[in-house]
């Protein structure tokens, strides 16, 4: 298994990333799975915090069940796991799963990055006392949304691994950038 180079790790949550798993679960019992992360009824009471649905050609789409609160863009989630249950001879199957953060994060990161080092190299310059410390809270944003993001991601792959009961995949086999 290869390994990621620390600039991997660092643009790794921002990008969308492709697994591929394979179980030895069959596909109907996969299926019902899914179908119990849909069907949770309980408000507060889940087992895990996945929604979503599955259609009739086995492709489906997860979101968050419940959470603090909504962003607002055109991805209203976090994160979106979408993927597709493909028979892999008679008792065994492969599932593809395609797992998108927000591009909130990213744009929001890289905005106020931008402009709290702006600032502070302009404050250095000028040596204006509140330039520096807008600089530095902008500045803190990159770290802090790079962080909930960076948990977001994982928290939701593991807990798409742990319902279906797959082996934790830790290198994707294919990273693109999606808005």
């Amino acid at each position: 298994m290869e390994k990621m180079s620390l600039l991997d790790k660092l643009v790794d949550v921002f990008t969308t990333n492709r697994y591929l798993y394979t179980s030895s679960h069959s596909i109907e019992t996969l299926r019902s799975k899914i179908k119990f992360l849909i069907n949770q009824e309980e408000i507060f009471d889940f087992k895990y915090n996945l929604t979503g649905n599955l259609n009739p050609d086995d492709s489906f789409k997860l979101v968050r069940k419940l959470g603090m609160g909504r962003i607002q863009s055109w991805d209203r989630e976090p994160i979106t796991i979408s993927g597709k249950l493909i028979r892999d001879g008679f008792k065994n199957t492969k599932i593809e799963m395609e797992i998108k953060p927000n591009f909130i994060f990213l744009l929001f990161s890289v905005l106020f990055g931008v402009i709290g080092i702006g600032s502070l190299i302009s404050s250095l310059q000028t040596h204006e006392e509140q330039a520096q410390r807008i600089g530095g809270m902008f500045s803190l944003v990159f770290p802090v949304m790079w962080g909930v993001a960076w948990y977001t991601k994982n928290f939701y792959k593991a807990e798409f691994e742990r319902a279906l009961d797959l082996q934790q995949e830790k290198i994707p086999i294919n990273r693109t950038v999606k808005f």
